[in-house]
């Protein structure tokens, strides 16, 4: 008798081949009925996850957030602080392994669906304001302050700090697109570098701050 699986096993099984399809061959090639033939099963057996190649990215996007989300939450939880710390934060949205390079080249090739896609702009800014969340929790651990009582999804109280996390997410944007087009060139070792070198100066604009 086959084993049952569950709910949330079935939703893995299926992001897996979301996330494979896009990965080896770009989003446009994801389609409802290209993920039915890679899991070998019918059309209507994705229809409680999605029906449309839109709902299919909404689907795959989701699965990213959750992955990133739930790391991000454990960084919090430690609530570890300093340039070491803000490097850890900042290296779960860059391609620092296999996992994270999936989530990029995914991230990547749905920019550029979207730019002219108008029906995605929700699924973008949603996006957009997870890596500004993430830039803002970098900028109070490189700062060394409490995490406790502060919310990443509003801007900086101080306008010139924000203004900080505008540049670090601008670097972090270029910085994600530099490589994860390039990977030859921009290696985890290199990534790394440019974080060290970007967070040394950022602690040192930020202790006008303390």
């Amino acid at each position: 008798m086959p084993r049952l699986v569950n709910h949330d096993e079935y939703r893995q099984i299926i992001t897996s081949a979301v996330w494979k399809v896009m990965y080896e061959d770009g989003v446009e090639a994801a389609s409802v009925r290209r993920i039915a033939d890679e899991l070998n099963i019918s059309v209507g057996k994705l229809r409680h996850y999605f029906i449309t190649q839109q709902g299919l990215l909404g689907f795959a996007l989701d699965a990213i957030t959750e992955r990133v989300s739930a790391r991000i939450k454990q960084h919090r939880l430690s609530a570890r602080s300093g340039d070491a710390a803000a490097i850890e934060i900042l290296g779960e949205l860059l391609p620092l392994d296999h996992e994270r390079s999936v989530e990029v080249s995914i991230w990547l090739s749905f920019l550029s669906k979207a730019r002219h896609d108008k029906s995605l702009d929700e699924l973008k800014h949603r996006a957009w304001k997870g890596e500004r969340y993430v830039c803002r929790m970098a900028i109070v651990a490189t700062a060394g302050w409490s995490y406790e009582g502060r919310n990443f999804n509003e801007p900086f109280h101080n306008a010139e700090v924000e203004k900080l996390a505008d540049e670090l997410h601008l670097f972090i944007a270029g910085l994600t697109i530099q490589s994860g087009t390039y990977p030859d060139k921009f290696t985890p070792q290199v990534i790394n570098i440019y974080l060290r070198d970007h967070t040394v100066r950022l602690n040192k604009e930020l202790g006008d701050y303390a």
